[in-house]
């Protein structure tokens, strides 16, 4: 198995905005990982990180990864609440 790689800057600038919500009814968006991994990519296109160690350092931060309510499929995203 790959050693994961430090998210760290990326998830302390998640934070700036961001905190993690406690339930679906604290969220104020709702983010998919790949959403979350082609923003960084956009703004590092170095960025030396895989989907995988974006789920990773997500669910260290505290923050909750399911099937938003109501929806069809399985479409799970990170529940965030903005500052």
């Amino acid at each position: 198995m790959a050693e994961q790689k430090d998210c760290k800057q990326y998830i302390d600038v998640l934070l700036d905005v961001y905190h993690p919500a406690a339930s679906q009814e604290e969220a104020t968006h709702f983010f998919s990982t790949d959403e979350i991994f082609d923003a960084i990519k956009s703004l590092n296109p170095g960025a030396d990180l895989s989907k995988n160690d974006l789920y990773a350092a997500m669910l260290d931060a505290g923050f909750i990864f399911k099937p938003r309510r109501g929806t069809s499929g399985i479409d799970f995203r990170w529940l965030l609440v903005q500052k």
